[in-house]
């Protein structure tokens, strides 16, 4: 709003008035501490004594957001970056590009649930048990949004490894016995593994599985 703003057309002669009379400001920052009290910190020498006007507004909402982004929070900061620097200061690290130290902390995109059928392996199942098949058949068909669900309600997170999901070894263990199929599959995140129900009927398996990673809550991450 502060950079945004410009005067009525009647307001021109008089416009550096009604910028100050309107915002008020100058060139300090208030906020409260842990323990409510308010304090009032200079972003330049005398700042409290400084207004903000229409001419400086562009250099006090600099001052401003980098108070904010930094100086504001270093006090908790600096252990976290000087505990960072102990770990990040490594050689190792220094040879990573951007992109790559990201690929490894955050995981890939990759959500092609097709690419775990090679490595997959199963308990209960056989690979070509009828069940199985209608469960990759359904994986196949997923919209994007339904294949980051499925991935985060088997993985725990949403993104795959580094290398995409071909490095991931889902498991498929035959859930309880199901006939009337209002059994959900489950999941056990810590071991990429899914607990299927041997449901009776393709329509069975895909309600079910759409229904359990569209409701679930747990443990996840993000």
């Amino acid at each position: 709003a502060l950079l945004a703003w410009e005067p009525e057309e009647s307001e021109r002669s008089t416009a550096a008035e009604v910028f100050s009379n309107t915002f008020c400001l100058d060139f300090s920052a208030s906020y409260e501490d842990e323990a409510g009290v308010a304090h009032s910190q200079d972003l330049v020498p005398g700042g409290r004594d400084v207004p903000v006007t229409l001419e400086n507004r562009d250099e006090f909402v600099k001052l401003y957001c980098a108070w904010v982004l930094t100086g504001s929070v270093s006090k908790q900061f600096e252990p976290f970056k000087t505990g960072f620097g102990r770990v990040g200061e490594s050689p190792l690290l220094r040879a990573l590009t951007g992109v790559e130290l990201a690929r490894i902390v955050m995981g890939e995109v990759d959500i092609e649930l097709e690419r775990l059928q090679p490595k997959a392996k199963y308990e209960g199942f056989g690979p070509a048990d009828e069940c199985v098949l209608w469960f990759w058949d359904v994986l196949r068909e997923l919209a994007p949004a339904q294949r980051r669900a499925f991935l985060s309600f088997v993985t725990g997170s949403d993104r795959s490894p580094v290398g995409g999901l071909g490095e991931v070894q889902l498991t498929v263990q035959r859930g309880p016995s199901d006939p009337a199929g209002k059994r959900l599959p489950s999941a056990h995140t810590c071991f990429n593994t899914l607990l299927l129900p041997a449901y009776t009927s393709r329509k069975k398996l895909r309600d079910a599985l759409l229904m359990a990673i569209e409701n679930t809550e747990g443990f996840g991450l993000e």
